[in-house]
Protein backbone atom coordinates (compact mmCIF):
# COMPACT_ATOMS: atom_id res chain seq x y z
CA UNK A 1 0.00 0.00 0.00
CA UNK A 2 2.97 2.23 0.62
CA UNK A 3 3.89 2.27 -3.16
CA UNK A 4 0.05 2.88 -3.76
CA UNK A 5 0.47 6.09 -1.46
CA UNK A 6 3.39 7.81 -3.07
CA UNK A 7 1.88 7.30 -6.39
CA UNK A 8 -1.01 9.23 -5.33
CA UNK A 9 0.54 11.57 -3.61
CA UNK A 10 2.79 12.64 -6.78
CA UNK A 11 0.30 12.33 -8.45
CA UNK A 12 -1.70 14.76 -6.59
CA UNK A 13 0.50 17.36 -6.36
CA UNK A 14 0.84 17.55 -9.93
CA UNK A 15 -2.68 18.50 -9.74
CA UNK A 16 -3.56 16.57 -12.95
CA UNK A 17 -7.72 15.53 -12.39
CA UNK A 18 -7.37 12.79 -15.46
CA UNK A 19 -4.44 11.33 -13.62
CA UNK A 20 -6.01 11.31 -10.60
CA UNK A 21 -9.18 9.62 -11.63
CA UNK A 22 -7.05 7.03 -12.92
CA UNK A 23 -6.55 5.71 -9.31
CA UNK A 24 -10.32 4.62 -9.04
CA UNK A 25 -12.88 2.41 -10.56
CA UNK A 26 -15.76 3.05 -12.84
CA UNK A 27 -17.96 2.91 -10.13
CA UNK A 28 -15.66 4.71 -7.52
CA UNK A 29 -17.24 6.14 -4.39
CA UNK A 30 -15.83 9.65 -2.77
CA UNK A 31 -16.85 11.28 0.42
CA UNK A 32 -15.64 14.26 1.53
CA UNK A 33 -16.97 16.87 4.15
CA UNK A 34 -16.77 19.46 1.54
CA UNK A 35 -19.38 17.33 -0.53
CA UNK A 36 -23.40 17.84 0.03
CA UNK A 37 -23.26 14.17 -2.36
CA UNK A 38 -20.81 11.40 -2.22
CA UNK A 39 -19.16 11.32 -5.88
CA UNK A 40 -19.70 8.43 -7.52
CA UNK A 41 -17.97 6.86 -10.56
CA UNK A 42 -14.07 7.72 -12.38
CA UNK A 43 -15.76 10.68 -14.04
CA UNK A 44 -17.82 12.82 -11.27
CA UNK A 45 -14.30 12.05 -9.07
CA UNK A 46 -11.91 13.35 -11.99
CA UNK A 47 -14.71 16.38 -11.91
CA UNK A 48 -14.01 17.09 -8.16
CA UNK A 49 -10.18 17.26 -8.81
CA UNK A 50 -10.67 19.22 -11.65
CA UNK A 51 -12.76 22.05 -9.92
CA UNK A 52 -10.52 21.80 -6.45
CA UNK A 53 -7.13 22.24 -8.64
CA UNK A 54 -8.81 24.99 -10.58
CA UNK A 55 -10.22 26.47 -7.42
CA UNK A 56 -7.42 26.41 -5.05
CA UNK A 57 -3.80 28.43 -5.30
CA UNK A 58 -0.48 26.31 -4.51
CA UNK A 59 -2.52 23.54 -3.26
CA UNK A 60 -0.06 20.86 -1.31
CA UNK A 61 -0.93 17.52 0.28
CA UNK A 62 1.58 15.63 2.48
CA UNK A 63 1.45 12.16 3.56
CA UNK A 64 1.68 11.74 7.68
CA UNK A 65 1.52 8.41 8.68
CA UNK A 66 -0.83 5.22 7.41
CA UNK A 67 -1.76 1.76 8.67
CA UNK A 68 -3.11 -1.07 6.46
CA UNK A 69 -5.25 -4.41 6.56
CA UNK A 70 -6.05 -6.47 4.18
CA UNK A 71 -7.95 -4.37 1.37
CA UNK A 72 -8.00 -1.07 3.13
CA UNK A 73 -5.56 1.75 4.27
CA UNK A 74 -5.95 4.50 6.58
CA UNK A 75 -3.66 7.40 5.89
CA UNK A 76 -3.23 10.79 7.84
CA UNK A 77 -2.23 13.70 6.02
CA UNK A 78 -2.08 17.68 5.68
CA UNK A 79 -3.84 19.99 3.02
CA UNK A 80 -2.81 23.22 2.16
CA UNK A 81 -3.29 26.52 0.01
CA UNK A 82 -3.19 30.09 -0.52
CA UNK A 83 -0.38 31.95 -0.13
CA UNK A 84 0.13 34.39 -3.10
CA UNK A 85 -3.35 36.16 -3.29
CA UNK A 86 -4.94 34.56 -0.62
CA UNK A 87 -3.80 33.79 2.99
CA UNK A 88 -2.39 30.38 3.47
CA UNK A 89 -4.66 27.83 5.34
CA UNK A 90 -3.48 24.18 6.38
CA UNK A 91 -5.57 21.61 7.55
CA UNK A 92 -5.14 18.08 9.08
CA UNK A 93 -7.18 14.66 8.49
CA UNK A 94 -7.63 11.18 7.40
CA UNK A 95 -8.12 9.47 5.09
CA UNK A 96 -9.49 5.76 4.44
CA UNK A 97 -9.60 4.03 1.01
CA UNK A 98 -10.64 0.52 0.13
CA UNK A 99 -8.70 -0.83 -2.84
CA UNK A 100 -9.44 -4.51 -3.23
CA UNK A 101 -7.92 -5.08 -6.91
CA UNK A 102 -5.54 -1.90 -7.60
CA UNK A 103 -8.10 0.75 -8.05
CA UNK A 104 -9.65 2.89 -5.03
CA UNK A 105 -13.36 1.41 -4.68
CA UNK A 106 -14.19 3.70 -1.76
CA UNK A 107 -12.33 6.72 -0.58
CA UNK A 108 -13.41 9.11 2.12
CA UNK A 109 -12.21 11.38 4.06
CA UNK A 110 -12.38 12.71 7.61
CA UNK A 111 -11.43 16.73 8.31
CA UNK A 112 -13.02 19.47 9.17
CA UNK A 113 -13.38 22.47 6.63
CA UNK A 114 -14.04 25.08 9.34
CA UNK A 115 -11.03 24.86 11.32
Amino acid sequence: MKSHLDAFFAAWMRHDADEMSEFYAQDAIMEDPTLVESRTGKHAIRDYYWGMFQSLEQPQHDLLDYATQHDRVWFEWTFASGGLQKPRVSYRGVSIQTIPKNLIVHDHAFWSPND
